[in-house]
């Protein structure tokens, strides 16, 4: 049976790129009635439904001064329903479970508050099976306890994307949506949106000579972001159908639409026309305007030169001030190393912007390498980072960079820590931003210390705030994930407790400032909560103290890592450099030709301690890409010459936000190997089929973790 969130995914998809805005109007209408009746009729066929909700919102999200009212919801089969539900603390220890009943006659709609006392802030998984007769209905979900939000300010750093509505629950009433997301961005503790003006997002006609524009949708969006007090930075990134230069090109191999839409307009006085008019309408809600998206990437999002590009921002830049006089310009959200990016500034782009916007800065750490670029053609000015994978973004914070964290709704790339799933489950990513954001707010960095494995930053005056985050100069893989706890001594800043809190928000007092303190969030990844994302970053957040004098780690990392550079390869195959990668360095095969009779891969020799299962884990491309048409390719692995089992013929479960694993790490599959010296065996079984028929992959590790 279709379901009704399939008929939702492909609508959107044909509302966004449908180039007439009465067939999108129309198209829209027919696409929600079309997935309501589908989703009634599934509910009909059903024997039994189970929800859990709170109220109208998409996810289980509160503040921790909420009264907080779980619900279950129960609709078919008929008579008594039982309800057994489990609610886990991630990577805690509490756990509470019960058995409720429900007396019906029928198969009426029923609702039961489910007595679940979370103990505080942090981040929960909850299960729920719902049993009437024969009948079994099951939902998983998760919660989150936050600090309640501080006041919004336009000197904040923290900010996060928002692009279009997507990956609502079915039933959540479209009207309500847009409230929805301004609500879970103050929560989460924002005070910045990036509003993408996509085409989907506002339709558009040219009626005698002039362009006719509606921004409903949008003027709702902003209306709500700006009753909750947050900041706009709306964003200007693809040309419309009706102003293309390149109309009939529908390709869509580009990160941002249609071919049509990564062109220069074909007529600047109706584009200049169009900018304007965005401009005008939201005069008092947006004062800074971004245009377009890395340009240097490929084609992603701009197809055409750079001289073409500043002809586009010297127009656009020119419209924007037209209608608003004070509005800032910022471009254009460079997402490759400076070298790249370098043509623009050749080009003349800094004659026409007031901030420059990058991405991903603080993974890559290249703040540096743009500041020098920018005083080399005489340059100084301010950059904002506009996507960020990064939960906690330290190293835009030490510039002072505000940051977009990059994404609020986008769980299929899990390499991206995302906040929220499409799904609206809140991550515990999300629970780490809010409390990134609560705690650090506008606090400045004041100074640095370094430890063995360790960096702290203190932020503030005085005693105010101290971050100890795991640190080494080479990124390894896998190797602080089993840190569990820390063993910290510090000096107390005065007569108040030293307190710790962790990245779930949870807080432990640290008697005379000498104690052992919980430290990894991820210590339970691979045994509980296997499909969870995670944050990037372990981090505990100490309170009240002057100073930190020592910090030792309680490290039961059982993971045997196997570095691709240290294996048996093809001559031909080029070891690369690259710091965010483990061990410096990664394998990358990049070959036209056919292998010989050994074939493009690798042999690595791994010694094992103990005999047992191991689950066997991937590092380097991310594997997401295998799916078809493929960009890099298939290849079996096996151990000691035994079975190949072949990897790129189904979804593999992908993990994100391993330092050593910028691209994630993937599931391979568990293997039982004796103690002592084995031979990992991985080669590539065919060529990728786009954008070219090479034979293409990076390797860069490969970790055995003892299956639990």
């Amino acid at each position: 049976m279709i379901k009704a969130s399939s008929i939702y995914y492909i609508s959107e998809y044909l509302i966004h790129f449908s180039p007439n805005s009465l067939f999108k109007r129309q198209l829209s209408t027919v696409a929600i009635a079309l997935g309501t009746m589908i989703f009634c009729l599934a509910g009909v066929a059903a024997d039994l439904r189970v929800s859990i909700r709170s109220g109208d919102r998409p996810s289980l999200l509160f503040s921790e001064n909420e009264s907080i009212k779980i619900n279950a919801w129960v609709e078919g089969s008929s008579g008594p329903v039982q309800l057994e539900y489990t609610a886990r603390e991630t990577s805690g220890e509490w756990m509470d479970s019960r058995i409720l009943r429900i007396s019906r006659k029928g198969g009426e709609l029923a609702k039961i508050q489910l007595p679940l006392l979370l103990p505080g802030r942090g981040h929960y998984q909850l299960e729920l099976t719902a049993k009437c007769g024969e009948s079994t209905a099951h939902v998983s979900t998760t919660a989150a306890i936050v600090f309640t939000p501080r006041p919004t300010t336009i000197d904040s750093p923290w900010g996060i994307m928002y692009g279009v509505y997507q990956g609502f629950p079915p039933g959540l009433d479209p009207e309500s949506r847009p409230a929805c997301i301004a609500e879970s961005l103050k929560m989460l503790g924002a005070s910045w949106t990036r509003l993408n003006f996509w085409i989907n997002m506002y339709s558009i006609e040219i009626k005698n000579g002039n362009v006719v524009l509606d921004l409903s949708r949008l003027r709702r969006q902003v209306d709500e972001f700006r009753k909750r007090g947050i900041y706009i930075l709306g964003e200007i990134v693809q040309t419309p159908h009706a102003l293309s230069s390149k109309p009939n090109s529908n390709a869509t191999k580009g990160d941002g639409g249609p071919l049509y839409c990564r062109v220069k307009p074909a007529n600047y006085r109706l584009w200049d026309q169009m900018v304007k008019e965005f401009v005008q309408e939201f005069k008092d809600d947006i004062q800074v305007w971004e245009i377009w998206n890395e340009v240097e990437n490929a084609g992603q999002f701009w197809v055409g030169t750079e001289a073409e590009f500043i002809e586009l921002i010297k127009h656009t830049s020119t419209a924007i001030r037209k209608g608003n006089p004070n509005a800032k310009i910022a471009a254009p959200g460079f997402t490759l190393g400076p070298q790249r990016c370098e043509p623009f500034f050749k080009a003349g782009l800094g004659k026409y912007i007031d901030i420059l916007t990058v991405h991903y800065t603080s993974r890559r750490n290249r703040v540096n390498a743009f500041l020098k670029l920018e005083e080399k053609y005489g340059l100084d000015l301010p950059i904002e980072n506009t996507e960020e994978r990064a939960v906690i973004p330290i190293n835009n914070l030490i510039y002072g960079i505000r940051t977009f964290k990059f994404i609020h709704m986008l769980d299929n790339k899990p390499t991206y820590i995302p906040l929220m799933g499409q799904d609206w489950k809140i991550n515990p990513a999300g629970v780490t931003y809010s409390v990134g954001a609560y705690l650090i707010g506008t606090k400045k960095i004041r100074r640095t210390k370094d430890f063995p494995g360790f960096k702290v930053y203190f932020f503030g005056n005085g005693g105010d705030l101290a971050m100890i985050s795991y640190h080494r100069k080479t990124a390894k893989l896998m190797e602080s994930i089993f840190i569990d706890k820390i063993h910290v001594k510090t000096i107390p800043a005065g007569k108040k407790d030293v307190v710790s809190i962790d990245a779930l928000g949870r807080e432990k007092k640290i008697p005379g400032g000498v104690g052992e303190i919980p430290f990894s969030l991820r210590a339970s990844i691979f045994n509980q909560n296997k499909d969870m994302v995670f944050a990037d970053s372990e981090c505990v957040f100490i309170r009240g103290c002057k100073d930190i004098v020592s910090i030792e780690g309680s490290n039961q990392n059982p993971t045997i890592v196997l570095e691709a550079e240290n294996g048996k390869f093809d001559p031909t195959i080029v070891v690369s450099k690259d710091m965010d990668r483990s061990g410096g360095k990664y394998l990358n095969i990049f070959k036209k030709e056919a292998p010989g009779k050994n074939g493009y891969g690798i042999d690595l020799k791994a010694n094992i301690p103990v005999e047992g299962d191991y689950l066997v884990y991937f590092s380097g491309n991310s594997l997401s890409r295998l799916k078809k048409p493929s960009s890099i390719s298939p290849f079996y692995w096996s151990f000691d010459n035994g079975p190949k089992k072949q990897v790129g013929e189904k979804p593999l479960k992908i993990l994100g936000g391993f330092d050593g694993a910028p691209d994630g790490m993937a599931e391979l599959g568990t293997v039982h190997l004796t103690k002592g010296e084995h031979i990992f065996q991985l080669r590539l079984t065919a060529p990728r089929e786009a954008p070219d028929h090479n034979w293409a992959l990076w390797i860069d590790a490969i970790a055995l973790i003892p299956a639990r």
